[in-house]
């Protein structure tokens, strides 16, 4: 296979799509709900449907303080009647009906609740949290091809001092070109913030203490600090903490925590600089996440044909790049009649 053709087939390789949603009914009958265990991806729905008898789904975090949020349907009520909660964060939930059952008895149920999933090359690539509205949030785009934010439907989301459910939603517009990044940042941010920024927003209003998660769609994309646990003032200490900071990916810190209530250490991914630092803001600076022909490329299969008449080649090439997912895209190459190069090749030296 040639080298020059696999090399000119990375830019459609990667590909950005949003987790789909989906609902899972649970039927409620007798003293029993069905079926009383669940696996779902975050941002799935689940509808209680009450189909005979007196019931309820009680979930509350007064009942199970380990939910990581709470739900209920309510008090107990007579068939027929429907509930439905949609869950945004991982983890284990329990549950049960009032009437035949309590925590550990009786008619009880549990929803295990685990990330969506997203193949989405975004990461959070730096954090302003400055004196008055001196905030941002850059993305960077490590892939070959551009990321159209609003068609990924992707957005920003504030979950402020421990709280388990969103305070703001910001959702993003425009496209961070490959090995670009794009800034959101507060409407009122100082003037050098707003020279660089792609996106305002009057709702980028987060503290040390709240946490900031990338989504697209249900999927957690990306995430300064953990959902549901308020640190106090910050994560982090000195510098490299959330408060009063700005927070750079380190060059090679090119895993995303897609785990919105793991842990955070800033300090595992990010460098820190004092207060009102935005220097670096809107470039990549020394990231080095990307693909282009850095990469380990591997040829699967390729179906090519040749005419003559033309000088038309034909090429749909399968490559998988890093472990990732085969892809396949098909190339179209007119050589040049004089003897010049092919047009839509890309060769390197």
């Amino acid at each position: 296979m040639n080298r020059s053709i696999l090399l000119s087939l990375l830019g459609l390789l990667l590909i950005s799509t949003a987790a789909a949603q989906t609902t899972h009914t649970v039927t409620l009958s007798g003293t029993s709900f069905t079926p009383a265990d669940l696996t779902i991806e975050a941002g799935d729905t689940v509808l209680w449907d009450n189909v005979s008898g007196i019931h309820s789904v009680n979930g509350t975090t007064e009942a199970y303080p380990d939910n990581p949020e709470g739900f209920t349907s309510g008090a107990p009520a007579a068939a027929p009647w429907q509930y439905e909660f949609t869950f945004t964060l991982p983890g284990e939930y329990d549950y049960h009906c009032d009437v035949h059952g309590g925590p550990g008895f009786g008619m009880r149920g549990h929803v295990t609740v685990v990330p969506a999933t997203t193949d989405s090359p975004l990461i959070i690539s730096e954090y302003v949290e400055g004196s008055s509205f001196n905030k941002a949030i850059e993305l960077y785009n490590p892939s070959d091809s551009p990321v159209d934010l609003a068609a990924g439907s992707y957005t920003v989301q504030l979950f402020y001092n421990g709280n388990p459910d969103p305070g703001d939603t910001i959702a993003l517009t425009g496209t961070v070109e490959p090995g670009g990044v794009f800034v959101l940042a507060e409407d009122s941010a100082d003037p050098a913030i707003l020279a660089v920024a792609d996106q305002l927003s009057g709702s980028l209003v987060f503290s040390g203490d709240d946490a900031v998660v990338l989504f697209q769609g249900a999927a957690v994309v990306d995430v300064i600090g953990q959902v549901g646990f308020d640190p106090g003032a910050q994560w982090g200490t000195g510098d490299t903490s959330t408060a009063d900071n700005t927070l750079r990916r380190e060059g090679d810190a090119c895993t995303p925590d897609t785990d919105p209530s793991d842990e955070f250490d800033p300090a595992a991914s990010y460098t820190g600089y004092p207060i009102d630092t935005f220097d670096g803001l809107g470039n990549p600076g020394d990231l080095a996440c990307g693909g282009g022909t850095e990469c380990d490329l591997k040829y699967l299969n390729a179906d090519l044909t040749y005419n003559a008449g033309t000088r038309r080649l034909c090429a749909t090439v399968t490559v998988r790049n890093n472990g990732d997912a085969p892809r396949t895209a098909r190339l179209v190459l007119d050589y040049n009649r004089n003897g010049g190069p092919p047009q839509g090749s890309k060769t390197l030296g």
